[in-house]
């Protein structure tokens, strides 16, 4: 499946051809056309392959998604949902994180953290994070050196953050624990900006 295309090329739906494996596979019901809500007509869309039931229930805003057919023996034919959004390129970190809930893989995505505090992390060590004037200050110097103190480096950080916050406030999506890490990824990214500008 191709994992971009022209929006001008869009079908209404795709043809996928089916690779027999072992196992009970899951086969998508749908593809999302991810572009931008600020885009133009020759612009490329991101073609993300879905489950209906997976988003559907996480995401309020989500348009009604088309109905789909049972994949036959060598294809399955996928309706094909364009779907604009602040930022197409957020919607990779949502995508991953709205099937496998992955608070470390979220943060991750979005700029470097020390292995050990991302491998550990849970709902309860981001709220204790975020209450800690401490670690968020050892955060944000982490992420500050990581940058080697640069502002433009800084910034394009706090940048991933913003789309990824538009993205979720466009989709409806109601997740208090991935609310909270983007809570705290912004406040490690302020305070990271706050080190650089001093000249930390």
């Amino acid at each position: 499946m191709p994992t971009s295309m022209s929006k001008s090329q869009l079908q209404p739906s795709l043809t996928i051809p089916i690779r027999h494996s072992s196992g009970h596979p899951t086969y998508p019901t749908h593809v999302l056309a991810v572009g931008s809500s600020k885009s133009s007509a020759n612009e490329h869309v991101l073609m993300f392959p879905i489950h209906s039931i997976v988003l559907a229930s996480q995401c309020s805003s989500l348009p009604r998604l088309p109905n789909s057919s049972l994949p036959s023996s060598s294809t399955l034919h996928a309706p094909v949902l364009p779907l604009a959004l602040p930022s197409p390129a957020a919607f990779k970190i949502l995508h991953t994180y709205l099937y496998n809930h992955s608070l470390g893989g979220v943060l991750q995505a979005l700029f470097p953290l020390p292995s050990g505090f991302v491998q550990s992390l849970s709902h309860n060590t981001i709220q204790s994070t975020l209450a800690s004037g401490t670690t968020l200050h050892q955060l944000s110097s982490y992420l500050c050196s990581s940058a080697g103190s640069s502002l433009q480096g800084l910034t394009t950080y706090a940048a991933h953050v913003k789309e990824l916050w538009q993205d979720m406030v466009a989709l409806g999506l109601y997740d208090p624990e991935l609310w909270d890490a983007v809570d705290l990824a912004w406040e490690v990214v302020l305070g990271a900006l706050n080190l650089a500008a001093a000249g930390h």
